[in-house]
């Protein structure tokens, strides 16, 4: 995962993580979905396990659940996408979203195992508390999945130090208070507290909820590692069409050195 993230930043100034919600629209659009924006320079993708009640989801992700849940697909269906999309993407790392409900159904040794075998390097947990995961994290560490754990705008400082020390995959820094899809402004005092976000993590941080333009990723730079825009891309998926989104996901990030040099005049 951290490979992923350091090629993003090498080449852009700072990684990019979208997300897809399994099933939605179908599997087949997920797996034309996930090439187009690997092909448009994602370097990590949540594929998000569909769930009846997804507390940290706004409208957009919450109605891609249901109509995800709505069409049949399970659990084995995500593992099954999840195989054949990291053997064919090796350069993006997957990460899996998920809702604890469907961790204890499966139950948490196996659920991780499941995931690793799949070719999934990391796992979120919205509704996770720290307190009740000392047996999630060590069974991650051992499986060599990479926890990330989410720190908001209202988190202590203490709780932050806290958050940042079991987060092994990166730091999910929550743009602002609710749940995703609205818009963000960033304020002054909203990018120190990413910086000091950053500052307390070994792993790199990632901001989301409300990413939305190039000025949003721009703000970002040197502040955060991973701009994750989520919401957004689902949308556009279903308003605009797969190829059209990738295109706005390549555009949010500033052209690299690598980039430079191949559209440079010959």
């Amino acid at each position: 995962m951290h490979t992923a993230v350091e090629k993003g930043k090498s080449t852009h100034g700072i990684g990019l993580l979208s997300h897809a919600v399994v099933g939605y629209p179908s599997v087949s659009i997920n797996v034309e979905t996930i090439a187009a924006f690997a092909e448009a320079g994602v370097n990590l993708m949540e594929l998000q396990f569909p769930f009846s009640d997804p507390v940290a989801d706004g409208p957009v992700l919450t109605h891609a659940n249901q109509v995800a849940l709505a069409s049949g697909t399970s659990v084995n269906d995500v593992l099954d996408l999840a195989a054949q999309v990291t053997q064919k993407h090796p350069g993006v790392a997957f990460i899996a979203m998920t809702y604890m409900n469907i961790v204890f159904r499966r139950g948490i040794e196996r659920f991780i195992s499941n995931i690793r075998a799949a070719g999934i390097s990391g796992i979120i947990v919205p509704d996770l508390p720290l307190e009740n995961a000392h047996e999630f994290r060590k069974i991650c560490e051992r499986e060599q999945v990479g926890t990330a754990f989410l720190v908001t705008p209202t988190t202590t400082e203490q709780r932050a130090r806290e958050i940042c020390t079991a987060s092994s995959g990166f730091v999910y820094c929550v743009g602002r208070s609710g749940v995703s899809g609205a818009a963000t402004v960033f304020s002054t005092k909203m990018l120190a507290f990413f910086s000091r976000v950053r500052e307390q993590s070994d792993v790199p941080v990632g901001v989301g909820f409300g990413i939305r333009t190039r000025d949003d990723v721009a703000g970002l730079e040197g502040i955060a590692d991973i701009a994750i825009v989520c919401t957004e891309a689902i949308k556009r998926v279903e308003q605009q069409g797969v190829s059209a989104t990738a295109a706005y996901l390549s555009s949010l990030r500033r052209v690299g050195r690598r980039d430079a040099a191949d559209h440079a005049p010959g």
